[in-house]
């Protein structure tokens, strides 16, 4: 049995916590920041092929935690359809709130035979130290304003894109920007015109406007067990900005003067800042997103940023990235928690004895290679100039089918968009 330190402890330390504690082993969870602050910076997402293994595999009745979008509508300025997409995959769409209540309450729960895990709150991490035969993780107790340490056999790195346990392991190593930022809302459907719902139920809609373009869907607004039911809308506004601009710099610090590196949260956008990008809103959007726009009582703000993995397993397998802290993906790819769920998955055959270590990070960065710096064109990948998926797109690559039809039908470019620009 080990024991076991995971850093971080939203999607990706879950998953990676219910599979260890699963397996009979000591689990200890190390978030920084309170649930609410999590939630603050989160939104709605695409559950993949992988995340649906994953509850699969781990969660026996997981309920009703997502809506399915079973086509594409992509709408004109003056809020006309011009193209209904049918999906060859439904897409299951969730949000960040219904899949980590999920997440949470399964690894919580006493299950006979198997250790129980510990799962901790204000709890910052600032150094880990290789002993020899184990590790030592040094975090403080931001409660109790005290210093801790913990000893283990294992490190898992889940704690994001601006993880720091990849810095202390790779100092040279940083997101990029990828050139654009996405600005995020989330509307109770209590407050959408009827109009509104009818056209954005079971679908998801695309907007394209002048350097950028909207995602709009439809999703469970709470978690998968919590009755009535309501439901949210969720939408996002990809849009370019340099970062070097005084307008990037203004946006990412927040109304208390803070400088933000990847979010502001919600409730923490200048109000200056978010009624300019709103005015901009009205003069290019269709009435449907102008609606959804100013009805949304608190936006945030996010700035793309990626990065490659070059290692994932460090101090003789005692230390183990996992999902951003590893590598770091763009938004509308939809693999960030994909990645996450597959590699969990993965590592679990790394602990029942079935694939090695050095196994399991080649394939978790070759995962990368097929989903960063790609050109998605009408029926292949190119990944720098070389052809590495072609034909069966739409079965293989899942997390790519909906924006794969989206450059089809409407010949976007490649170059230009904040979708694929490239590095």
């Amino acid at each position: 049995m080990k024991r076991v330190a995971i850093v971080g402890g939203s999607l990706t330390g879950l998953m990676a916590a219910i599979m260890i504690r699963d397996l009979g082993h000591e689990v200890h969870v190390l978030e920084r920041s309170a649930p609410e602050e999590l939630q603050s910076q989160a939104a709605g997402m695409q559950a993949g092929l992988e995340v649906e293994a994953f509850v699969k595999r781990y969660i026996k009745e997981p309920g009703n935690y997502g809506i399915f979008a079973n086509s594409v509508d992509v709408l004109s300025k003056e809020g006309e359809v011009v193209k209904c997409i049918p999906m060859s995959v439904p897409m299951r769409l969730v949000t960040w709130y219904a899949l980590y209540r999920l997440c949470l309450g399964i690894l919580l729960d006493a299950i006979p035979g198997k250790r129980s895990a510990t799962y901790e709150t204000h709890r910052h991490v600032t150094d880990i130290r290789d002993e020899g035969d184990s590790m030592t993780v040094v975090y403080r107790d931001l409660e109790a304003q005290r210093e801790k340490v913990m000893r283990v056999e294992l490190v898992i790195g889940a704690d994001g894109a601006n993880s720091m346990v990849k810095k202390k392991l790779l100092q040279e190593v940083s997101p990029r920007y990828a050139g654009y930022v996405t600005w995020r809302g989330r509307l109770p459907e209590k407050n959408a015109s009827q109009e509104t719902l009818i056209r954005l139920r079971e679908k998801c809609t695309i907007h394209r406007v002048e350097d950028g373009y909207f995602v709009i869907y439809y999703v469970l607004a709470g978690s998968a067990d919590e009755t009535p039911k309501t439901h949210d809308i969720i939408w996002i506004w990809y849009t370019n900005l340099a970062e070097d601009s005084s307008e990037f710099h203004e946006a990412m610090t927040d109304r208390d003067g803070r400088r933000h590196f990847s979010t502001v949260p919600r409730g923490k956008v200048q109000p200056k800042v978010w009624a300019q990008k709103l005015e901009e809103g009205r003069a290019a959007c269709a009435p449907m997103l102008i609606e959804l726009m100013e009805k949304t009582e608190e936006v945030f703000l996010s700035a793309v940023r990626d990065s490659t993995p070059t290692k994932g397993v460090f101090s003789d397998g005692k230390v183990i990235l996992l999902g951003d802290a590893l590598a770091l993906y763009r938004p509308q790819s939809g693999s960030s928690t994909s990645q996450a769920a597959l590699q969990v998955l993965a590592l679990a055959k790394v602990f029942e004895g079935k694939i090695t270590l050095e196994e399991w990070e080649k394939q978790a960065i070759q995962y990368n290679v097929l989903h960063e710096g790609c050109y998605i064109g009408d029926d292949c990948i190119v990944y720098k100039n070389h052809v590495v998926m072609c034909r069966g797109l739409r079965q293989c690559y899942y997390n790519g089918v909906l924006f794969v039809l989206i450059y089809k039908q409407l010949n976007w470019d490649a170059k230009t968009s904040p979708s694929t620009r490239q590095k």
